[in-house]
């Protein structure tokens, strides 16, 4: 994932992170690094949630929230064929918006912002391997 911002008229409106696949999320996006001295038009940050997180960066985000702990109690009383400690347990990557997912956000008391936040960092955890 790297770091890009949208140039309109020689200044800058809106920084983002991109994977660089497919279609770009804004127009006219380039590396933060090439728009060096280009000024800032506003402060406002877009971030791109991803769609989907390694369950082990995924563990390293919220370790790092403090929530691990908490997090795996629930896990281990859900139901040992429920779809969601499948995939905790095995699935070699997490669907942010999936059904199990979104059950335990709701039974946790999880935001979307919070949610959004645990995967972003995901995300970043595994730039920094």
């Amino acid at each position: 994932m790297a770091r890009y911002v949208q140039v309109i008229a020689n200044k800058i409106h809106n920084r983002i992170l991109w994977d660089g696949v497919g279609d770009p999320p804004l127009v006219g996006l380039v590396l933060e690094s090439a728009a060096a001295g280009v000024p800032d038009y506003a402060a406002v940050a877009v971030v791109v949630v991803p769609e989907i997180a390694l369950p082990h960066l995924l563990r390293r985000a919220l370790a790092e929230a403090g929530m691990l702990a908490g997090i795996q109690q629930y896990i281990d009383g859900l139901d040992s064929d429920s779809a969601l400690k499948i995939d905790w347990e095995f699935a070699p990557s997490l669907r942010r918006n999936a059904k199990g997912i979104k059950a335990a956000q709701t039974d946790i008391g999880l935001s979307d912002a919070q949610l959004d936040a645990l995967w972003i960092r995901a995300e970043e955890l595994g730039a920094e391997v």
